[in-house]
């Protein structure tokens, strides 16, 4: 497994799937997701893969980062918390 740190959020790589966790107090914004976007292309160059976001630290998200560009490899999504409330958002999201 692979690690990159950023100054908002951490990704662990493995070789099917990428987890993201953001930062307390850290917002997804659209620069941001296109920076996460660009690193994941990088890091799996056509290969299938799936981005798991672990809500563990509520964050702001603009909603417009889900019109952005997404990766045609990019084969599936999941957002998981244990924080009820971060479900419902998800779900409303």
């Amino acid at each position: 497994m692979r690690e990159t740190q950023l100054p908002y959020c951490d990704l662990f790589f493995k070789d099917t799937h990428v987890i993201l966790v953001m930062h307390e107090g850290s917002a997804m914004t659209i620069e941001i997701a296109a920076e996460i976007t660009s690193i994941l292309e990088s890091y799996y160059k056509g290969k299938n893969f799936i981005l798991i976001t672990h809500r563990k630290f509520p964050h702001d998200i603009d909603l417009n980062v889900y019109k952005g560009r997404i990766l045609k490899n990019m084969i599936g999504f999941a957002i998981v918390s244990d924080d009820p409330e971060e479900m419902q958002r998800a779900m409303e999201e």
